[in-house]
């Protein structure tokens, strides 16, 4: 019958409009494989170059860091003195310690002879029978405190403080024991001088 399409058997030769229509469809696979190879390659340089960047900042930081505590203002020991026993108990305990020490020292040796503080006392120094020294030969450092920068900043943050602050007591007993000698009242000499708080 004239119009009517026959059936091709699986012997019959493939034309060649399916042929490039299955040429067309591997090509098409074969490209989008590319361009999802060629997405992957480009967020892997993304985050290569984003790690890269990441690294530099952590370099800068770390560099600015530094910078900063070198530079770190060391605390004079004069003017009102702002350490609080109180603020040790809850922060460093183990600076309560250290302040008996310290003050036992400053009392019982340094005032004694030393009514002021030299200019500079606050430097750290490792020089025998400087403030620095003696101080340090008498108080026990924590665990996390090993190397001499850790030592250094530990002596400017934590020791000038407990020093400034005795010497700031012990300049103020004295103070009023003046005020009570200008009153006109009688003190024992050795109290004066030698301060037993």
């Amino acid at each position: 019958m004239a119009g009517k399409r026959t059936r091709r058997s699986r012997n019959d030769p493939i034309t060649a409009n399916e042929d490039d229509t299955s040429s067309n469809s591997t090509e098409a696979s074969i490209t989008e494989e590319i361009a999802t190879e060629t997405r992957l390659t480009e967020k892997d340089n993304e985050i290569i170059q984003m790690r890269a960047e990441l690294e530099r900042w952590k370099s800068k930081c770390a560099s600015l860091h530094d910078q900063l505590r070198n530079k770190r203002i060391v605390p004079r020991g004069k003017g009102k003195n702002t350490l609080k026993l109180s603020d040790m108990v809850t922060t460093k305990p183990q600076n309560l310690v250290n302040y008996a020490c310290v003050s036992k020292l400053i009392t019982n040796n340094f005032f004694r002879s030393n009514k002021f503080m030299d200019d500079g006392w606050e430097q750290w120094s490792t020089i025998d029978q400087t403030l620095c020294s003696r101080v340090c030969s008498v108080i026990a450092y924590s665990e996390h405190i090993n190397t001499e920068e850790d030592k250094r900043r530990y002596w400017s943050e934590d020791l000038v403080p407990m020093v400034n602050k005795k010497m700031s007591c012990l300049k103020g007993n004295m103070t009023q024991k003046l005020k009570k000698v200008y009153m006109g009242e009688r003190i024992n000499l050795n109290d004066f001088f030698y301060d037993k708080n």
